[in-house]
């Protein structure tokens, strides 16, 4: 019987890549081409290493996402950011 994985234990995963694979283009296909819950984890480990070193996310798949989610991501960002402060 195959074993389901528990959603908790992404994190860690996200994180490894995230850290171990600074580059977010690179830590995001690397989740991608694993399969599993493949989705979650790219956005994760994408996530925090485009917050660590955020140049190394393509512009091309940042125009692609708000067109296709037509979404202001720099509004919510900016004032995600300002509730750190």
């Amino acid at each position: 019987m195959k074993k389901l994985a528990r959603a908790y234990e992404g994190i860690p995963y996200a994180l490894s890549l995230a850290y171990g694979i600074p580059n977010a283009k690179e830590a995001i296909l690397a989740a991608v081409n694993q399969g599993g819950d493949a989705d979650s984890i790219a956005s994760m480990a994408g996530s925090v290493a485009a917050t660590l070193n955020p140049d190394s996310l393509p512009q091309e798949w940042v125009k692609e996402v708000k067109k296709a989610n037509n979404l202001n991501l720099s509004d919510i960002a900016s004032k995600l950011s300002k509730l750190r402060s």
